[in-house]
């Protein structure tokens, strides 16, 4: 959105800027122009709803003309409680990025292990850590 506002007053700053010379015989000083630019991405950027994306190349734009974050809703936060197995029952926890964790009854971690995905995503992590579930 602030992007293609920047886009279409930098165009319509040069229109300007031309058609002054070409039909009035006056120059804009390049200044005025930027800061025209400036003041309309600003209003048109805090005139929106539209929430933000959280990378930090949109912060440093939005930052640039002075424009009013719309941050996203918190995550809804569970509270989970762990219970241990049964008596003479192992429970394995499995993570959902290629780790699990054993442990016995008596809450005793009798072991976990991880694999490296490097540059991997959510589908490979979930298809090695069940073949390797299969070994």
């Amino acid at each position: 959105m602030v992007v293609l506002s920047f886009v279409i007053n930098s165009t319509n700053a040069i229109w300007f800027a031309i058609n002054q010379i070409r039909f009035n015989n006056s120059r804009i000083h390049w200044k005025s122009s930027i800061a025209k630019i400036m003041a309309e991405v600003n209003l048109s950027g805090n005139g929106t709803r539209k929430v933000s994306s959280n990378t930090i190349s949109d912060f440093v734009i939005l930052k640039a003309f002075n424009i009013n974050l719309h941050p996203r809703n918190a995550h809804v936060i569970k509270e989970i409680m762990w219970q241990p197995p049964i008596i003479d029952w192992i429970k394995c926890n499995f993570d959902g990025a290629c780790g699990e964790v054993f442990w016995n009854y008596q809450a005793d971690h009798l072991g976990s292990f991880a694999f490296n995905i490097n540059n991997g995503n959510a589908l490979l992590a979930e298809l090695t850590c069940m073949c390797s579930d299969c070994n």
